[in-house]
């Protein structure tokens, strides 16, 4: 079954946002020296970290990655600002077993990118 989209989208060049959720953020994850030492740690600064992010209206799944920088990749999704989510960001760094990135990011249709792309022409020149 297709995802729902929404009659609108954030602007023109955007894809119609899906399911009702206009954000969506991307995360690189990495286990700290500390948290190597104590994983309840871990486990409680990602249990602090869910709780959080429900509390601001977004909900996040992580995917163990096997190689590369991070240990773990997010994708967050939900209405919340870039504040509170550099807010959350610093929580989690404070509890010593993590350390965590986050990327918001913008969604585009094929030709809403071919747009932008033509809109990033006009301003190089």
């Amino acid at each position: 079954m297709a995802a729902k989209e929404s009659i609108g989208a954030i602007n023109p060049f955007f894809a119609p946002v899906v399911d009702g959720v206009p954000d969506t953020y991307f995360s690189l994850w990495t286990i700290t020296e500390e948290g190597r030492r104590d994983p309840r740690k871990v486990l409680a600064a990602l249990e602090m970290a869910s709780d959080q992010l429900r509390e601001l209206g977004g909900r996040c799944r992580l995917y163990a990655t096997m190689g590369g920088p991070a240990d773990l990749i997010g994708v967050a999704k939900g209405p919340v600002d870039e504040g509170a989510m550099l807010a959350l960001q610093q929580a989690i760094q404070l509890s010593g077993a993590l350390r965590v990135v986050f990327f918001k990011s913008l969604e585009f249709t094929r030709a809403g990118y071919g747009a932008l792309t033509k809109q990033i022409g006009k301003f190089a020149k």
